[in-house]
């Protein structure tokens, strides 16, 4: 069994109404339905902001959300990311229309 990986995130419009649509459009489709990409929940949605957790394995899933927000889109994206059976605790931010390095603690 893969150890499980708790990610509590918020996205934000901050400009483009096109690109905020699509991806909270993407989220709502990967977690907030049975049988999704992820298993987790939408805690709060509006016009300007979605918030919720999912579980994935290991770590945060990386590559499933750098091919849902590229570069340039104008958007504001946090994820707090926890796995303590192997002591992985990280933060991803993708804001100024860039990934952020990721911020990982050494537990």
């Amino acid at each position: 069994m893969a150890n499980i990986c708790d990610n509590r995130f918020f996205l934000s419009n901050v400009g483009n109404d096109e690109d905020f649509k699509r991806i909270k459009h993407r989220l709502i489709e990967s977690i907030g339905i049975e049988d999704a990409d992820f298993y987790g929940e939408i805690t709060y949605c509006d016009d300007d902001f979605v918030e919720g957790w999912f579980e994935s394995r290991w770590s945060f899933p990386d590559e499933e959300f750098e091919a849902m927000i590229t570069e340039g889109t104008e958007v504001y994206f946090r994820c707090l990311s926890e796995e303590y059976g192997m002591g992985y605790v990280a933060l991803n931010v993708y804001k100024d229309e860039a990934w952020m390095s990721e911020q990982t603690f050494d537990l």
